[in-house]
């Protein structure tokens, strides 16, 4: 009994393998699409129930960042996102420009397939970031 329900768990765990809820990496170079992957931390595939998500940074660094999402997985616009623990939504705004330190930014995701931070400029320093999503 345990065995069938071991290979059941597993083959169900194998179905959603591909949908992701949180992903970490080091920012350490730049670009504009992501062809240097040193330049973005993604999650390309969201689960479809996602509501939130959250980016993080740390590190010691001064970058130009763009915090991104896709309805397509082609086309990538900026997202609105607010500071984690901000009074009110009045202080969402997109997050392109610069980041000189660590921080947490928190945006509405329904509906979005992929998000992502992508590394614009890097001055110096390395940034390390983690996006989690949320139901």
């Amino acid at each position: 009994m345990k065995r069938i329900l071991f290979l059941l768990l597993f083959c169900v765990s194998l179905c959603f393998a591909q949908v992701q809820t949180e992903t970490a990496g080091v920012l350490t170079a730049a670009s504009t699409d992501c062809t240097d992957v040193s330049s973005c931390v993604t999650i390309t595939q969201l689960p479809a129930n996602v509501k939130s998500v959250v980016f993080t940074t740390q590190g010691v660094f001064t970058a130009d960042a763009r915090f991104e999402g896709t309805y397509d997985g082609i086309r990538w616009a900026p997202l609105w996102a607010t500071p984690l623990g901000a009074a009110s939504d009045l202080a969402r705004k997109p997050v392109n420009g610069a980041l000189t330190s660590g921080g947490a930014w928190t945006f509405g995701a329904t509906g979005l397939r992929g998000v992502r931070v992508r590394c614009n400029a890097l001055y110096s320093g390395a940034a390390q970031v983690e996006i989690r999503a949320f139901q």
